[in-house]
């Protein structure tokens, strides 16, 4: 008996170190992860575990007036942006015109050739996100044009030339649901300016469309830093 105690002794207490050492190790990598998490406390105290939040979209629209770019309120807006910028990757905006404009009120494009030939929509209607986003059709706002049905809008697109927000968004709308703002210009305010100021007509049955056409050479996702 003693004989076979002298040669698990040793094993036993072998077994007993390695069992300390792995606990001192679980503790240690235990205190190392809650000093991690103090440290990221300290530089965002509000959120440990915070997520990164994508930058907003810019976008350039080049026009025979001038260039005009925008910030797409992405998280926000996010069906309302995506549709816009799926018709700008696919090209859809090249060549089309700014074929409704009224001063004081807004400059509407994204859906006629410079024929006055309506583009056949690329993609199906969205819902109407006015609500959801509580984005108001402030002077500069881009949104997007619409049928009488709400959830309507396809590539056709607004700037606002003026403050329109108590008769096309949402709580002001006799629908409930307005017109759904997703951007703002930043730059070329003064070419909405310029266009909203041309002289229009009559082409067909369309009423208030620039007498010269006003092209949208190209719309592109642009690197921009307010």
């Amino acid at each position: 008996m003693m004989k076979y105690m002298r040669i698990l002794l040793p094993s036993l207490i072998i077994l007993i170190v390695a069992i300390v050492y792995a606990q001192s190790q679980t503790t240690l990598d235990s205190i190392d992860l809650t000093e991690s998490i103090q440290e990221i406390k300290k530089t965002n105290p509000n959120d440990a575990e915070s997520k990164i939040v994508a930058p907003n979209t810019f976008v350039a629209i080049s026009t025979t007036a001038g260039d005009i770019i925008l910030e797409l309120i992405d998280s926000q807006s996010p069906v309302t942006v995506e549709n816009f910028l799926n018709y700008v990757e696919s090209k859809e905006y090249d060549s089309t015109i700014f074929h409704r404009v009224i001063k004081n009120f807004m400059i509407q494009g994204g859906g006629f050739s410079p024929e006055m030939r309506e583009k056949k929509s690329r993609f199906s209607p969205i819902l109407n996100e006015g609500v959801h986003s509580q984005l108001r059709n402030t002077r500069g706002s881009i949104a997007m044009a619409r049928s009488n049905n709400p959830n309507s809008a396809t590539n056709q697109f607004f700037i606002n030339h003026k403050d329109n927000s108590k008769t096309l968004d949402f709580d002001f709308a006799k629908d409930g649901h307005g017109y759904a703002v997703f951007g703002n210009v930043v730059e070329g305010l003064n070419i909405v300016d310029s266009i909203a100021n041309v002289a229009t007509g009559r082409a067909g049955r369309h009423s208030n469309v620039p007498k010269e056409a006003v092209i949208i050479n190209s719309v592109k996702i642009i690197d921009y830093k307010k």
